[in-house]
């Protein structure tokens, strides 16, 4: 296979075989996961007799946290593996394909095996490709492709799982525009976003985070990445974000382990009612969020944060609260340590993470009630929600009137 669309071409033609037994919408449970998993299986096949041995001398009752450190360490990775199986011996042995992989699986480190169990859901739809007897035609086929990192770069990986989304978007009909954001317009964004720090970015020992509160597969944040070390390959960094969907979420995280950085700053839930980042700040904020999608399940949430955010704004520039918000019932509790007035740009103040912007119209309106104008001009977010209002607050910050920053 001579590059990533030859490998996606291949890839989807293993998920022709689920046809009749699957949906077309439920493609990617099966062919996601199993991707994932043999990418993992080419990384680690080369340290497997290593970390077979690193294992052998640990004693049973060996710390766990102990345990897991050094067989990473034998496997020259953030995870392991400690089964003796690789897809190779998996396809070699037919009759015992599920027990086989399902021992596989719980060989892995903790770290992966929540990616598989708790998002993938792999052991569920391992019991079901057995009963549609099309486990070992699976494993099969995807033994047959070479994705170690050497043979596929981190970037087409991630070019491929993109691919495989859209793919699987268009054949149950929804809007491949929810769940990814083509590579070009990534790029376009990064570059957009990074070019007026390019002087300061390439400092030596320069480390820079990026908040993504829709992160997908992580693309925004892999392109960033890419673009930060072409321009200084000394400077670090530093990747956060949130995704709601369970896959999406389990190829982000696998992504930043195989490319041996820590998955923790990616979190799993609604941005908008489970904020993972409450409190932190970033230096860049990046997204696209799934604007196809409704929000009226979470309406109510998002209206009463609107409330408050505004409230605090106002505290901020003196405005009574009876002036920002007089159909609604204020908090009762003052903001702890409220700042003093801002009447100029040369003070700065940081909003709390729950900011959020339910719209642009929402947003106008307030600034014309408490007459001041928020602007995003060189700011370091305030996570996550902030991000969604940007165009708006960009346009205002244009005017000769006094504005509040939320830079930290």
């Amino acid at each position: 296979m001579n590059g990533h669309s030859d490998i996606v071409s291949f890839i989807w033609s293993v998920a022709e075989l689920l046809r009749g037994d699957y949906k077309a919408a439920d493609y990617g449970k099966v062919i996601l996961p199993f991707t994932v998993l043999r990418r993992l299986d080419c990384l680690l096949e080369p340290t497997k007799d290593a970390v077979l041995k690193a294992a052998k001398t640990l004693p049973e009752a060996a710390d766990p946290a102990m345990r897991e450190a050094l067989l990473n360490r034998a496997a020259g990775q953030g995870f392991h593996n400690a089964a003796r199986f690789t897809f190779a011996l998996l396809r070699a042995d037919p009759a015992g394909i599920e027990a086989n992989l399902r021992a596989y699986l719980n060989g892995f480190s903790a770290n992966i095996q929540d990616i598989f169990t708790s998002h993938f859901d792999l052991p569920n739809q391992i019991a079901r490709l057995e009963r549609s007897n099309l486990l070992y035609l699976i494993v099969q086929k995807f033994a047959e492709i070479d994705l170690h990192p050497a043979r596929v770069s981190n970037l087409a990986m991630g070019t491929i799982f993109e691919e495989l989304i859209r793919r699987f978007s268009e054949a149950s009909n929804e809007t491949a525009g929810e769940h990814f954001t083509p590579r070009e317009v990534i790029r376009l964004m990064v570059n957009l976003l990074l070019s007026e720090d390019t002087e300061a970015l390439a400092q030596r020992g320069a480390i820079r985070t990026l908040y993504d509160p829709a992160c997908g597969t992580g693309g925004m944040l892999s392109v960033a990445e890419d673009y930060l070390r072409e321009l200084n390959p000394a400077a670090k960094l530093v990747a956060f974000g949130q995704e709601l969907n369970p896959e999406s979420y389990a190829i982000c995280k696998s992504d930043l382990l195989i490319k041996g950085q820590d998955p923790g700053g990616i979190a799993f839930g609604n941005s908008f009612t489970e904020d993972g980042h409450a409190g932190k700040s970033f230096d860049y904020c990046l997204s696209n969020p799934p604007f196809g999608v409704d929000w009226k399940k979470v309406e109510r949430e998002i209206e009463t944060t609107i409330d408050k955010i505004a409230m605090k704004i106002g505290d901020l520039v003196n405005i009574p609260r009876s002036k920002i918000a007089p159909d609604r019932v204020p908090p009762t509790s003052p903001m702890p340590n409220q700042p003093k007035a801002v009447t100029g740009g040369s003070t700065t103040h940081h909003l709390p993470a729950s900011a959020v912007a339910k719209t642009s119209s929402s947003l106008l309106a307030f600034t014309k009630r408490a007459g001041c104008v928020p602007t995003a001009r060189a700011l370091k977010w305030a996570s996550p929600h902030s991000i969604l209002a940007a165009s708006l607050l960009r346009r205002a910050s244009a005017n000769s009137v006094p504005f509040v920053s939320t830079t930290k």
